[in-house]
């Protein structure tokens, strides 16, 4: 029994160490982006149906207009003169969506910090007061659950692998230890027996 709890816990812990593996490729992009008044900076995506695009953008000295276009150039939502806001769509249907980030009433050159990927949670760890108009737009926001480092779960895993090994190896220092007790105490020499026959007389 323990030694079948011993293997469930290695492979449980060996298929979380590769799906956090898989998950941890979903980077993000992470840009400061320029954009002078009356610029509209245009970030393109190629997308297949049902994958979905998070993002966020902070503007340090100012606000931008923001919407996104989808293949058939529908904009799918937008923002108004609006210094934070984080977004998320999934695309319908395949083929190039486009993110814009526009300068429309500024004067002077504005700094966004714009942050976006396929696949990608956007966690938000501020909380910043933001003033935006939203258009056709609606979206939930996922936290994801905590995740525990790669270097701890390969650490438990190689454990758990060392302790399923080294319990073989008792297992048979332990029949060993059995076998040469009973050989001791069941096959020890047997004394030889000497029998002394008598002399033939002489003729």
């Amino acid at each position: 029994m323990q030694k079948k709890m011993i293997r469930i816990a290695t492979f449980s812990f060996s298929v979380l160490l590769l799906f956090s593996i898989v998950i941890g490729t979903a980077k993000a992009t992470t840009e400061t982006l320029a954009i002078e008044p009356m610029q509209d900076i245009s970030k393109r995506i190629k997308l297949t149906i049902s994958e979905s695009v998070s993002g966020k953008f902070l503007v340090s000295n100012g606000t931008i207009d923001f919407f996104v276009t989808d293949p058939d150039y529908s904009v799918l939502f937008s923002y108004n003169q609006t210094e934070y806001a984080q977004f998320n769509f999934t695309a319908s249907k395949s083929g190039d969506y486009v993110m814009h980030l526009i300068n429309s009433i500024s004067p002077t050159k504005v700094l966004v910090e714009f942050t976006y990927g396929v696949n990608y949670v956007v966690v938000l760890q501020q909380d910043f007061k933001v003033w935006y108009n939203v258009g056709t737009w609606s979206t939930t926001l996922v936290t994801p659950p905590i995740q525990p480092p790669l270097d701890l779960l390969a650490i438990l895993s190689a454990l758990l692998t060392v302790l399923a090994i080294g319990e073989k190896i008792t297992k048979g220092f332990r029949w060993l230890l059995g076998r040469l007790w009973w050989i001791w105490k069941y096959h020890k020499p047997r004394t030889p027996v000497v029998v002394n026959l008598p002399k033939s007389e002489k003729r």
